[in-house]
């Protein structure tokens, strides 16, 4: 884990960088994961780890690729509630997704592209919208809004 303090590191660790690598660790309840190698953890834990490790390095701004893609159900909760206490603490968080329900339920603005442009921007429940996501996806998605969940109803 202290490779995420590789660029704050003079020669030789030092106290202060292990405290930050011990609170990257706990604020992703992960401080269990310390002493495994990567190859040990699972898909969830991997995902943890990661993201420790960017937050040890201090960041003021983390960009996401896909980051509950692969992970089981209880993963992919625990690192949605991750990512809300990150932003809750005044991290920017940048996450790029294919999962609407995910970018619905943790997002504060979203993009979405089509074809590489943007194709509509604004406030989550702004931006997928029924028509925005037929459009760019050719499908008629069921929006249970009560419950953030985006699933596709039917092909058009």
């Amino acid at each position: 884990m202290m490779t995420g303090r590789k660029p704050c590191i003079s020669f030789v660790p030092s106290k202060i960088d292990e405290e930050k690598v011990y609170e990257a660790l706990k604020t992703v309840e992960a401080i269990d994961l310390a002493e495994r190698t990567l190859k040990e953890l699972s898909g969830g834990e991997l995902q943890r780890a990661i993201i420790a490790r960017a937050l040890a390095g201090e960041p003021e701004v983390l960009l996401l690729d896909e980051p509950t893609s692969n992970l089981d159900l209880k993963y992919q909760v625990e690192l949605q509630e991750i990512i809300k206490g990150l932003r809750a603490k005044g991290l920017v968080i940048i996450l790029a997704t294919h999962d609407l329900t995910l970018a619905y339920r943790i997002s504060d603005k979203a993009l979405m592209l089509n074809r590489g442009k943007v194709f509509a921007a604004g406030k989550p429940d702004e931006v997928l919208t029924p028509e925005c996501i037929q459009e760019v996806y050719g499908v008629k998605p069921l929006i249970i809004a009560e419950h953030k969940i985006i699933i596709p109803k039917e092909l058009p």
